[in-house]
């Protein structure tokens, strides 16, 4: 080195003394001066730790990074003193040799990568270059050096080291081949896999061509794919062909073809290209070889199968014409077949089940080791997020944690036997309930102890919602099928009785005790109609999904109607009501007259659960739902939605009730008149309009009943019904008694009368005095032909004609029977007050 670029030590400490400004009052002016200024702004600038020492290895000098690291507030704290103030005395010695070797050869130490330890037991990492000092003589004065903090790149190095090696151990333990060919189809890397599916060890087939392992059928087939990815192409579909296994089997001199499925893809060769040697333009095919033979044999196992059965029925077909034992026999037979048949497919599937499902490794302690890309998106966390925490406490609902961990410790030491497949449920990073099933593997060390799990899960929470939600389905179907049978008769027996005692009631003085009987006797078929209804409304439920027809319906008027028909008992039960913006409600997807009994049966159950008065609250809001949930209607379809919601401050519903109120004949009331209709009525009525209902409660505050509604855009506005214009009714009924009490009670009122018990004559009396009727009562179901028949042909001779539909069934199923018109319905069974009362508001005679 010249001369003119030696160091001396006092120098040095020149220029650390103006940079502390102790040179002196009077420094010397020139160019001295101006490199001490350099010196010191490039010292304290870079973050690079730089320090100067004598032949004694004791500090000279040292820059503010240096000074930082070993935690002085003054870089001039460090002069006169060594590497053994700061470091631990291994450190420390091993720092003072280098130094003395650079000294004493005169020669450099450059980029030596080199670990600190420090007294707190704390360990860095730096990159050291360590340099002669020399005086201006050209001797050896001390030393110094440069070190760069890299213990964030060894952190990394250790981690990417600690990945590559989990990486080779799930490679190991795939029961899959996973390989790697060159252009050429050479093996450049194949799994352990390949010794337990082919019979090969690993060592033995790399530099092999693979070709010399495949089928020679199949050859051309790999090839074209190898040259399909050396041109960049990929390949969705996974190719199926036959490899060569090793050995003889059963004194067979031919070796056994293997039926495996090979799924590849052609990337580039990184390793080649990092290497310098020429691999940026090479590429490799890498790929997961299956062995499929057993899927192979069921399938030419089924084949046989089918065979056999088309020949066995094609010569048997004459003699099971003749003999219905036979045919019983070859049923179960086939039936028997078929199910062994299936086992087989589901086994053979199971493997691919698995191997597209979520993948988790969990350590011996728990936490979470692995997870794959379907694991994290089930879960919502990232990989960062989710990697090393505690499974048990951050996945699984809290009253299932404390269980199965214990679980888990019992079969880390070794005194349980591990579950292969179980279902539970899981908790999502949003809060989300799934249930997943899953295949679970023991992962164990060389000594065969326990060191985690490796569990494969499907999710199958939307099955599970559809099956709970078609068995609730089936259900209610069941008992509505019932329902309606029984009601429909019921209704006709209560509608002769009440139309008797109307009569009778009508003939005597009030008060007169025959007079009290009559009316006895109405208030007591009064009550087993609304029995009834309810009857036919869960009849109604279980066919209102195919029968609901939706239109535009505003909230405002529905609910405004509905208060208004319960005022009288809410009036009587001291019950207060309160809407919230009733004329803000928007409109709604559903059918108003199903709309209607729906919320009438709500209001009566919130006035029964307060006997001692209270108040009910009716309100709305808007959400958007993007994904409804399948548990609570497995059909509803995403998109804006409006809740009406039922409030009251009754006596509230019992948590452990709570679950089971929309289940049929359940119900919490003491009274008689409950049997457990209501809810579940709205419910299948909900449903069927594309919605769904929810239920809060809290004993001793009250209930709240939500109903999510689809919101509609446009309001559409139904027609109104024409005037009267005449005093002759035309009754058509097939019950004899039904048409001589509703005779009986019109006449009374004034009316002349025309009746027939069936559609026919009810046409004929139509169209012969069609001038003359102002008002037409007709059954919608009789026997023969329906009373649909009749009221379509005076719809179409007449399209303002005024028409009662009566009927023991809702009002909503005898419209899926009629087309749009001025028809109105009466509810069997009905009182003479009640029908004479729908006469007058429909003629506005009254």
């Amino acid at each position: 080195m010249a001369g003119k670029r030696k160091q001396s030590s006092k120098q040095l400490k020149d220029r650390s003394d103006a940079r502390r400004g102790k040179a002196g009052n009077d420094p010397s002016p020139g160019i001295a001066i101006n490199e001490a200024q350099l010196l010191a702004a490039l010292m304290d600038s870079v973050t690079d730790h730089i320090y100067f020492k004598d032949k004694r290895s004791r500090f000279i000098l040292i820059n503010r990074s240096q000074a930082r690291l070993f935690g002085l507030k003054d870089p001039a704290d460090a002069v006169g003193k060594t590497d053994f103030d700061f470091f631990t005395d291994d450190h420390a010695s091993k720092a003072m040799e280098d130094e003395r070797r650079v000294i004493l050869r005169r020669e450099p130490i450059i980029g030596k990568e080199e670990m600190e330890t420090w007294p707190d037991g704390h360990v860095s990492w730096v990159s050291s270059t360590k340099m002669p000092l020399y005086d201006e003589n050209g001797e050896v004065v001390g030393s110094f050096g440069i070190s760069r903090d890299i213990t964030r790149r060894k952190e990394m190095e250790a981690r990417l080291e600690e990945s590559e090696a989990r990486m080779r151990t799930l490679i190991e333990l795939a029961p899959d081949i996973i390989y790697r060919v060159d252009s050429e189809g050479t093996i450049l890397f194949v799994s352990r896999a390949v010794e337990e599916v082919l019979g090969y060890p690993p060592e033995d087939l790399v530099g092999k061509c693979l070709l010399d392992l495949v089928h020679p059928n199949d050859i051309e087939k790999c090839r074209k794919r190898i040259a399909e990815h050396n041109r960049g192409r990929r390949s969705a579909r996974a190719l199926e062909i036959r490899m060569k296994r090793k050995g003889v089997s059963r004194g067979r001199k031919k070796p056994e073809w293997v039926h495996v499925s090979v799924s590849s893809r052609g990337i580039w060769d990184v390793e080649a290209r990092n290497s310098g040697h020429g691999g940026s333009n090479r590429r490799v095919t890498e790929g997961i070889i299956r062995d499929i033979t057993e899927r192979k044999r069921a399938e030419d196992e089924l084949l046989r199968y089918r065979e056999g059965l088309e020949a066995l029925v094609a010569t048997r077909t004459a003699e099971l014409q003749k003999s219905n034992e036979r045919l019983q026999t070859e049923v179960a037979e086939r039936k028997r077949v078929a199910g062994d048949l299936r086992k087989e497919r589901d086994k053979a599937q199971l493997y691919l089940d698995i191997a597209g499902a979520i993948i988790v490794v969990l350590d011996a302690r728990g936490r979470i080791a692995l997870l794959n890309r379907s694991g994290s998106e089930m879960l919502g966390y990232d990989e960062e997020e989710i990697l090393g925490k505690d499974w048990f406490s951050l996945c699984l609902p809290p009253d299932q944690q404390d269980n199965v961990r214990s679980v888990f410790r019992k079969l880390m030491a070794g005194e349980s036997e591990l579950f292969e497949y179980h279902e539970n449920e899981i908790v999502t990073k949003n809060g989300e309930t799934r249930i997943v099933a899953w295949h679970n593997r023991l992962l164990q060390d060389e000594k065969g102890t326990p060191t985690g799990t490796l569990s494969a899960g499907e999710d199958i929470t939307q099955r599970k919602r559809a099956e709970e939600a078609l068995l609730q389905t089936e259900r209610l179907e069941a008992v509505g099928s019932v329902a309606r049978g029984v009601a429909e008769n019921f209704n006709n027996i209560l509608n002769m009785i009440s139309g008797n005692a109307s009569s009778i009631a009508a003939h005597f003085v009030p008060e007169s005790p025959v007079h009290a009987s009559a009316r006895g006797i109405l208030d007591a078929t009064r009550q087993a109609g609304e029995m009834t209804r309810g009857l036919l409304r869960l009849a109604h439920a279980s066919a209102s999904r195919k029968e609901t027809r939706t239109e535009p319906v505003g909230l405002s008027r529905l609910v405004s109607e509905v208060v208004d028909f319960l005022e009288p008992s809410f009036r009587e039960k001291e019950v207060r009501v309160r809407i919230v913006k009733l004329e803000e409600m928007p409109f709604v997807y559903g059918d108003s007259g199903l709309l209607f009994d729906v919320l009438v049966a709500l209001g009566l159950n919130a006035a029964e659960a307060m006997p001692e008065g209270g108040a009910i609250t009716f309100d709305c809001s808007e959400k958007l739902v993007t994904t409804p949930n399948p548990k609570l209607n497995p059909e509803a379809e995403g998109g804006r939605y409006v809740i009406l919601r039922i409030r009251d401050t009754g006596a509230g519903i019992p948590r452990e009730d709570l679950p089971h109120v929309f289940e049929p004949f359940y119900t919490t009331k003491t009274s008689k008149s409950g049997f457990g209709m209501g809810l579940t009525y709205v419910q299948s009525v909900i449903r069927s309009m594309g919605g769904w209902t929810a239920v809060r409660s809290t004993e001793g505050k009250g209930t709240s009943i939500r109903l999510f509604l689809p919101k509609a855009r446009i309001a559409r506005v139904r027609r109104g019904r024409a005037e009267t214009r005449g005093q002759t009714v035309l009754v058509v009924d097939d019950k004899a008694e039904i048409l001589s009490a509703v005779k009986k009670s019109l006449e009374q009122a004034g009316y002349k009368v025309l009746t027939a018990d069936n559609a026919e004559d009810g046409l004929l009396l139509y169209r012969k005095h069609s001038e003359d009727i102002s008002l037409s009562i007709v059954d919608a179901v009789m026997k023969g032909q329906w009373g649909d028949v009749v009221v379509r042909e005076i719809v179409t001779h007449r399209p303002e004609a005024n028409v009662i539909m009566t009927s023991g069934f809702s009002q909503d199923y005898v419209r899926g029977l009629l087309p749009l018109g001025a028809w109105s319905f009466l509810q069997k069974p009905f009182t003479g007050e009640q029908l004479i009362s729908a006469i007058r508001e429909i003629a506005g005679s009254g």
